[in-house]
């Protein structure tokens, strides 16, 4: 990623990174808007994912606002649609029909950066143990560089 400059190219890098490693129907990467309370989906894989690239979901519900409260870990959802924070408006955002779910906030030193989202695991019921750690790994990794590119976005 050292070789990218904007936390939109990163997220871009990341949903093809993750694409190749975990199979899923489909990937979003959600840069937080603190001034709107809301993710902005700046990058996704999927189904629907041409048609809602750059739209903005509220961040005040939903599975991504309960992600969006754990802070370096991975947040698992096998049945996204009978968890009761399951909100279609904000988590069917990628999916018409999202089955499970697997998400991480995206943090710097506390600071809600964003989101990463992966739908309906392909060729297993959920999300398995190695998928926790990549997810875990590559969205450390990510909130990093969103960081410190918005730091040289600044400073130019």
């Amino acid at each position: 990623m050292h070789l990218l400059s904007t936390p939109a190219e990163g997220l871009h890098f990341t949903t093809q990174l993750l694409k190749q490693h975990i199979k899923c129907e489909a990937i979003g990467a959600y840069l937080y808007d603190i001034n709107a309370h809301k993710f902005r989906l700046v990058s996704a894989e999927g189904e629907q994912s041409e048609q809602h690239t750059g739209e903005a979901v509220s961040s005040n519900g939903g599975l991504l606002h309960a992600a969006s409260e754990l802070i370096e870990e991975a947040f698992n959802v096998p049945d996204a649609k009978s968890d009761p924070r399951f909100d279609p408006a904000i988590d069917g955002h990628l999916l018409a029909d999202p089955k499970n779910m697997l998400l991480i906030a995206l943090h710097h030193e506390g600071r809600l950066l964003g989101i990463l989202q992966l739908c309906n695991r392909i060729g297993e019921e959920a999300f398995n143990e190695e998928d926790f750690h990549i997810v875990d790994y590559v969205g450390n990794q990510l909130a990093d560089f969103v960081h410190q590119a918005r730091l040289r976005i600044m400073a130019s």
